[in-house]
C-alpha cells in the first residue's frame, strides 16, 4: 500500500472518530482510539506526517470543490467542525 493511500485512510479514520455521533461508536472507545492515533502520528516520521497532512488538504479540497456537471458538490455537507478538523490535520496541529 502506498504512503499516500495509507495517509488517506488515516485522515478518514480521524474524521470518523471525531465526527461520529453519540450513537456510534461508543464515545469512550472513540476517545481512546483518537488519542492512540494522535500518539502514533506524533511518533511518525516527517515523511509520514507530510503524507497525512497532504491527504487532509486533498480531502478538504475535494469537499470544497466546485459543483460538477450535475451541480453536485459536497460543500454543503462540510460542517464548521469538520472543516476545522481537516484544517488542523493539514496544518500539523493535530500532531501535538
Amino acid at each position: 500500500m502506498s504512503q499516500n493511500k495509507l495517509a488517506e485512510i488515516v485522515v478518514r479514520y480521524i474524521e470518523f472518530l471525531e465526527l461520529a455521533d453519540d450513537e456510534q461508536p461508543d464515545p469512550r472507545w472513540a476517545i481512546k482510539q483518537q488519542e492512540s492515533v494522535a500518539a502514533d502520528l506524533a511518533e511518525a516520521t516527517p515523511e509520514e506526517r507530510a503524507a497525512v497532512k497532504e491527504a487532509a488538504r486533498n480531502r478538504l479540497a475535494w469537499l470544497l470543490r466546485e459543483p460538477d456537471e450535475y451541480c453536485y458538490s459536497p460543500r454543503k455537507t462540510l460542517t464548521p467542525e469538520h472543516r476545522r478538523l481537516l484544517e488542523s490535520i493539514a496544518s500539523g496541529q493535530i500532531f501535538g
